[in-house]
């Protein structure tokens, strides 16, 4: 494995976008569509259902390669007259713990896409096909991290690291 520097990661969005010039991707072992369909069903119907406030921010924890953030995204262009922001915080490095990554090749597979950036540079590829429309930005880090660089939200979607010590540092966080 290489060393994941800006310029890794430039070269592998730049080659990404060759290779996938008109459409995001999630295909593959990037492991992008993770979880049931319904699940994201649930989340455009939580910004339908808010959308009376005319914009919404959102704040999404734990973005992996964007899936999650593009459902959020067209969720507020169709559903919110006046837009919104959606802000994504992620460190995007390995996080596995030593039992899970013994339990199968899902996690062997995640970890070699987060040591390589790629899963980094598939986030970048595929959040450029959010609408110009929609307030985006993104934070390389742990929640608690960043925070200091967030301003207020309308939801807090938390999907980061799975564990408990992690998911009740972020719910610290956000506190």
């Amino acid at each position: 494995m290489y060393s994941v520097t800006p310029d890794s990661v430039n070269r592998l969005v730049d080659a990404l976008s060759v290779l996938f010039p008109d459409a995001p991707y999630f295909e593959g072992e990037t492991y992008g569509m993770q979880g049931l369909v319904s699940r994201h069903e649930t989340l455009i119907g939580i910004v339908k259902s808010m959308s009376f406030h005319g914009n919404l921010d959102i704040l999404e924890v734990g973005s992996w390669v964007g899936f999650s953030a593009l459902t959020w995204a067209k969720a507020i262009y169709h559903h919110c007259p006046q837009y919104g922001s959606l802000t994504c915080v992620d460190p995007w490095k390995p996080y596995v713990s030593g039992t899970d990554y013994l339990k199968g090749k899902v996690y062997t597979r995640m970890n070699r896409l987060l040591l390589s950036g790629l899963a980094y540079a598939l986030f970048l590829h595929n959040t450029k096909f959010i609408s110009h429309k929609i307030g985006f930005s993104h934070h390389v880090g742990p929640l608690a991290e960043v925070k200091e660089k967030l301003g207020t939200y309308d939801i807090v979607y938390l999907d980061g690291i799975h564990y408990y010590d992690d998911v009740l540092a972020d719910l610290r966080a956000v506190h």
